[in-house]
C-alpha cells in the first residue's frame, strides 16, 4: 500500500485532484464552475449611454461608457472599445433592464473569430442603459472538464 502512494504518477494525479478541489471550495478566481457572470445593475433613469465592461483573462476589468444612437449595434461597441484587438475569441453578453417587470434580460452574443465580427443574427441593437460584458472565451482542457462536470457557464 505504501509503495502505491510513492508512485510518481499517482502522486501527480492526487495533487492535481486536491488542487482542483481546493480551488472549487475556496472560490479560486481562475476556476468559476457555477458562472461568475454577475448581473450588473443599471440606473433607473434612462440615458443615451451604455456601459461596457471588458474583463481580460488577467488584470483589472475596465469599464467604458459609450454614447448610443439608433445605429449602435454590438459590432459597433466591439470596434469602439478595441475588444476585437484584445481578444481572439470572446464571450459577450448584453444585460437589458425590462421596464415592464423590472427584471434584467441577458442576451448572449455569438462572435465569429475568423471574420472578427459578431454573427449577423446576433448583432443586436444597443439600447440606452444596456450593460455589455466582454471577456475571453475559455476553451482550455480544464475549462472543458469543468463545463462537463458542472454544466456550461454560458
Amino acid at each position: 500500500m505504501m509503495t502505491s502512494l510513492c508512485n510518481p504518477r499517482i502522486s501527480v494525479w492526487a495533487a492535481m485532484l486536491l488542487g482542483l478541489i481546493f480551488c472549487l471550495q475556496t472560490g479560486c478566481t481562475a476556476i468559476k464552475p457555477f458562472g461568475s457572470q454577475e448581473i450588473p445593475m443599471t440606473d433607473s433613469e434612462p440615458t443615451d449611454q451604455c456601459m461596457v465592461k471588458i474583463t481580460p483573462k488577467f488584470g483589472q476589468t475596465r469599464s467604458t461608457i459609450l454614447n448610443v444612437n439608433d445605429e449602435t449595434t454590438i459590432q459597433t461597441v466591439l470596434e469602439e472599445t478595441g475588444a476585437i484587438s484584445d481578444f481572439r475569441s470572446m464571450k459577450i453578453n448584453i444585460f437589458r433592464q425590462v421596464m415592464e417587470n423590472g427584471q434584467t434580460l441577458r442576451l448572449p452574443v455569438e462572435y465569429n473569430s475568423q471574420q472578427n465580427r459578431a454573427r449577423e443574427e446576433w448583432n443586436y441593437a444597443i439600447h440606452p442603459g444596456d450593460t455589455i460584458t466582454i471577456g475571453p472565451k475559455s476553451s482550455s482542457g480544464l475549462d472543458k472538464f469543468v463545463d462537463t462536470v458542472f454544466g456550461s457557464r454560458n
